[in-house]
């Protein structure tokens, strides 16, 4: 059963679809910007004992090669397809694996990718899902974050600037409540990242986080360019972080947001259920198409100190460097 769009309050907006998918209220809350950081020190957060794999690894599309073939994912909505992924809305046309990427004067892949391609309609709502709770189930334990990395390349579809399509990259708990991703305006490139936090009425509640550049500009992701992402949900205190790269993963642009912020207190001790690629219309009849390649779910340790004070440190040079 589908679930319509149904206005919550001012400025906050959900969407529901089947299976308990919900996309983003935007709460207008805002992400602590860390600055900038390097590829190694990105290493480093993601693998801080700079061992070759503490990796456990839910899935990873391998650049949707082995055991994808190009075509469609699915051939049965609502029904698993290709590695087990399964599509909600649609036809099985608008989720495609690709022989080739996009490919960039700045930032370009050559293997295999996935375009997504959105409804038409109004309320067109599209979305392609992995179950992982199997997976995670079988290595879960403390001192864990969760990952969730991806890379999209974004079209420039039209020049709306209002009421846009969204795109969401999501990993979401077993209460359908999310634990990290991203949400896209597909035509403006303008980025939230996503998260679950328990507020001050104590609802916890799908939020979307402004990522703040500068005290006047958020990230947005570029046009017929591509944007590598990667987020984390510590499963012992909630807080999660978001990192977004325009330049093919050279340096990366850090954000977090903790337990016990005064705006919202972060929730602990989710796991895993599934990934979700989805695409929602709002209030336009217009068609959205995205790629995306080298998408994995994972979970590391968390940081020992050392990593987390390089990701401090980023910060302090790249505050320096726009004073």
């Amino acid at each position: 059963m589908k679930i319509s769009l149904s206005l919550i309050s001012v400025g906050m907006i959900a969407a529901a679809a089947s299976a308990g998918r919900v996309e983003a209220i935007d709460s207008g809350l805002s992400a602590t910007y860390k600055g900038v950081i390097t590829a190694a020190q990105m290493a480093s957060i993601k693998n801080p004992t700079n061992k070759e794999a503490p990796y456990a690894v839910m899935y990873n599309t391998n650049n949707w090669t082995s055991p994808y073939v190009a075509g469609n994912i699915s051939t049965t909505v609502g029904a698993p397809g290709q590695g087990g992924w399964i599509q909600y809305g649609g036809a099985p046309s608008n989720f495609k694996v690709n022989a080739s990427s996009p490919v960039t004067a700045t930032n370009s892949h050559t293997g295999p990718s996935m375009t997504m391609r959105g409804g038409s309609s109004s309320s067109a709502y599209h979305d392609l899902y992995l179950f992982t709770d199997e997976a995670y189930a079988a290595q879960a334990g403390p001192n864990q974050l969760l990952w969730l990395e991806n890379d999209m390349f974004r079209l420039d579809n039209s020049t709306v600037t209002t009421a846009a399509p969204s795109i969401y990259a999501v990993a979401f708990d077993a209460t359908f409540q999310c634990n990290s991703g991203f949400s896209f305006n597909s035509y403006t490139g303008a980025t939230r990242g996503l998260g679950s936090f328990l507020n001050s009425s104590g609802v916890l509640t799908f939020y979307g986080f402004t990522l703040p550049l500068t005290a006047t500009t958020n990230f947005a992701a570029a046009s017929r360019n591509w944007t590598k992402q990667a987020s984390s949900y510590n499963v012992d205190t909630g807080e999660t972080s978001w990192y977004l790269s325009a330049d093919n993963g050279a340096t990366y642009s850090a954000w977090s947001y903790g337990a016990g912020t005064s705006a919202a207190v972060a929730v602990g001790g989710r796991g895993a259920l599934e990934v979700d690629f989805y695409t929602s219309n709002t209030a336009i009849s217009a068609e959205q198409v995205t790629t995306w390649a080298n998408s994995t779910q994972y979970t590391t340790v968390i940081p020992a100190p050392g990593a987390v004070a390089l990701l401090g440190l980023a910060g302090i040079a790249a505050r320096r460097r726009r004073a």
